[in-house]
């Protein structure tokens, strides 16, 4: 069943309480609005308890291939949050390529004007003080990646098309699109807010009023030629971390140019 942001006050306190609930948690509770729970993504940044796990992330690549892989947050409340990864390439060959790693961080909001083809901006609603920057408490950046509509694809069903055409951002993959700039956030009420992203390239589809809005944040800009030899290592030496909410995919993918196969032989280092 869906739930509901509810809010209430208790006593005297002018303040509300929020709360996502499938029926009205106190007698006077109103739903603010019908949104669903998962418009909202946890706003964390090294919530865990600091405990550190090393995940593995393995998988094999048929020679003049590209394969991708997903590594799923497993159920925990506070999610994964992810210190940096690494990939030895003393076993892979000169002239392959790391071809994208990115957190599938998903829906932080809707639409909330519609779009056409072509626009370079984009206006968002969602829970307020989500949608501004991490320095402000929010989950967004300039240099995320934002797409839209249900996001639901799968690393199996990449590798099923065998892609070539956009190794970063491949088919079925929603468009993805880079946030260049970022409004000040406005409070309409009701515990939401709007605010409006500037995007690096125009919209190569309409969107619509309610529309999923989904956030990307790709580790690997670009597609990373391998030297045979070299030891990858993202993120080390940064003093905080990217949260990944439960059920949340990492996803890395890499195109192999030898005659022979490859195994990739790749790491996690998260805390939880």
């Amino acid at each position: 069943m869906a739930r509901k942001l509810y809010r209430w006050r208790t006593g005297t306190d002018p303040n509300y309480t929020y709360t996502w609930a499938a029926d009205p948690p106190a007698t006077d509770a109103v739903a603010v609005d019908v949104v669903d729970e998962s418009l909202q993504v946890i706003k964390q940044h090294d919530l865990s308890s600091a405990r550190y796990q090393m995940v593995p992330v393995i998988f094999d690549i048929p020679a003049l291939s590209t394969r991708y892989h997903d590594t799923t947050v497993p159920d925990y409340t506070t999610g994964w949050d992810i210190r940096y990864a690494e990939i030895p390439a003393n076993a892979l060959t000169t002239g392959d390529l790391l071809v994208t790693g990115k957190g599938m961080v998903g829906k932080i909001g809707a639409i909330a004007v519609p779009a056409s083809i072509g626009a370079t901006q984009v206006t968002v609603v969602s829970t307020f003080g989500v949608l501004r920057q991490h320095s402000l408490g929010g989950v967004v950046d300039e240099g995320v990646f934002l797409s839209f509509g249900t996001e639901s694809s799968t690393a199996a069903a990449i590798n099923a098309t065998d892609p070539s055409a956009n190794l970063i951002n491949p088919s079925p993959e929603l468009p993805e699109y880079e946030v260049k700039r970022i409004s000040a956030e406005t409070d309409i009420g009701d515990g939401l807010g709007i605010t409006t992203f500037t995007l690096f390239s125009a919209l190569a589809d309409d969107v619509a009023p309610n529309d999923d809005v989904n956030l990307v944040v790709r580790f690997i800009r670009d597609g990373i030629e391998i030297t045979t030899g070299e030891f990858f290592t993202i993120g080390d030496e940064v003093l905080g971390s990217t949260n990944l909410p439960a059920g949340r995919i990492v996803r890395v993918g890499y195109k192999n140019t030898s005659i022979s196969a490859a195994r990739v032989r790749g790491r996690l280092v998260v805390l939880y």
